[in-house]
């Protein structure tokens, strides 16, 4: 870049130098924080700058105990790191902190020039979520470094005294050979100061061995084999298997004794899968491996059946312009609705949008009905443990005529599969809506509120007992005028 003010000149000053050039920066600076807050998953160091009292070199704890570092008045501003290990020098910066922007940094509240080269001091705070395991971590710095893993009640590392890059390196492998044991949330603090002349700061973690890693959910067909695995044997822990059917916290310690076998190792072997298990929530507690025991994730069990259809969806009558609903009830693994153009000679899968909603679950619905569709016909098509099934074809048709016995007046839910329910007979109308009252006026059944059009006695809790009801029903004829009728329902069991 070249700047003309009668001469040439080949220096580009860009936010700190002799001759300066006005430029726009290619950042906007974040907005403050108090100096207390903390980064999830990142680190907000914040930065101070503190006066000695000594011209010494503070080479010794009495001399670094007479400093200020972290003065919340000389609390300067923060930047952002992301990534978990660092390592920041701010030497190759003419040891001005916070330095260039995705650099030495992932954002931060100074403004392009402003810094400090003398005397600064850096507190770094990150709530971390460790996966349970053994960490080895190194630090060091030009000049002083500590770091804590309880929130700042204690150092772990430290090395905070003025001090070359080379003589601070510090590494919990010489107290802990096998590493530090870290699991869920950790509060970590990285306080760093600076002298003249070089700044450089670093921060590693390695992970040593993995304690609990996750563990999967299984879906398994009744009658087959499953088996958990909490990451491999490690010696020197104990484990214990244990699992819950409520998913409310409380856990059971399970024990060798079918199915279950291997319920105080790594694996939990269960052998047969029967249906009382689907549903089940599964869990590995791990001892002797960290100071508080350890679990693994949580992992859920499904346990399939063969498919069996409980209720087939029906063919719908319904005016032009109106949705159409095909409901079905069945155990199935996966559920996909598939549509035919050829009078049920091929069938191919519906895909989900503005026309068809629910495409791979109970219900599907299809916007809006009109007599195109009197050449479409659908079905449901249902994988399980046995294969793969399918449903009775239907079709959306619009209503023409209405036929008789269009609102029964008596029904028999005896379970015979004849006239167990009350319904309108669809043929030629569509049902808007059901209310059902008993003979004291309360309200026993809504449409709305069931999200279906018919009314069986025996579901729902309690069975209504035999007697005398009232129905107030709304419907469409010959897909015209609503209509809305009253009367009286009698149940005989």
């Amino acid at each position: 870049m070249r700047a003309s003010s009668g001469y040439v000149s080949n220096d580009l000053f860009q936010c700190n130098g002799g001759n300066r050039i006005t430029l726009t920066p290619s950042f906007s600076p974040l907005p403050m924080l108090d100096d207390t807050v903390w980064g999830i998953n990142r680190w907000v160091a914040h930065a101070y700058t503190w006066t000695a009292t000594s011209s010494q070199i503070l080479n010794t704890p009495a001399l670094i105990a007479q400093q200020n570092f972290f003065a919340k008045a000389n609390h300067k501003g923060y930047f952002i790191k992301n990534n978990l290990g660092f390592d920041i020098n701010y030497t190759l910066n003419g040891s001005k902190m916070p330095g260039p922007l995705n650099i030495l940094h992932d954002g931060t509240s100074f403004s392009c020039g402003e810094g400090y080269s003398v005397n600064y001091s850096v507190r770094f705070l990150r709530k971390q979520f460790f996966n349970p395991g053994k960490y080895r971590i190194d630090i060091a710095a030009d000049d002083g470094i500590r770091l804590s893993i309880d929130g700042g009640q204690t150092w772990l590392l430290n090395a905070f005294i003025e001090q070359s890059y080379s003589d601070s390196y510090t590494s919990t492998n010489t107290a802990f050979p096998g590493g530090v044991c870290l699991s869920g949330e950790v509060k970590l603090v990285v306080e760093y100061f600076q002298r003249p002349v070089d700044a450089r700061v670093t921060v590693n973690f390695t992970l040593l061995s993995e304690i609990a890693p996750a563990i999967n959910n299984l879906t398994i067909c009744e009658g087959e084999n499953a088996t958990f695995q909490a990451g491999n044997f490690l010696s020197g822990g104990s484990y214990q298997w244990q699992y819950t059917d409520s998913g409310s916290g409380s856990f059971t310690n399970a024990a060798n004794l079918p199915p279950f076998s291997g319920t105080q190792s790594n694996q939990l072997f269960i052998s047969p899968v029967s249906d009382n298990l689907n549903n089940t929530i599964f869990r590995c507690r791990i001892d002797g491996w960290c100071p508080t025991p350890v679990y693994t994730d949580t992992a859920l069990l499904k346990v399939l059946k063969d498919v069996v259809i409980a209720k087939q969806p029906m063919t719908a009558f319904v005016c032009s312009g109106d949705s159409v609903r095909f409901e079905i009830a069945a155990n199935a693994n996966e559920i996909f609705w598939e549509r035919s153009l050829d009078n049920g000679l091929n069938f191919q899968p519906l895909g989900e949008g503005a026309t068809y909603s629910g495409t791979t679950s109970s219900v599907l619905s299809v916007f809006p009905a009109d007599s195109a569709w009197n050449n479409f016909l659908f079905r449901a098509r249902l994988t399980g443990c046995a294969g793969m099934q399918y449903s009775n074809i239907v079709r959306a048709e619009e209503a023409e005529q209405i036929g008789s016995d269009v609102i029964p007046n008596i029904i028999t839910p005896n379970g015979d599969g004849k006239n167990d329910v009350f319904r309108l007979n669809q043929t030629g109308l569509v049902t808007e809506e059901i209310l059902l009252f008993d003979r004291w006026g309360m309200k026993i059944f809504s449409s709305a509120e069931a999200g279906i059009f018919e009314w069986n006695p025996l579901l729902g809790g309690t069975p209504f007992s035999a007697g005398v009801y009232f129905y107030l029903v709304k419907y469409r004829i010959n897909c015209g005028k609503s209509e809305e009728k009253r009367g009286m329902l009698s149940v005989f069991y």
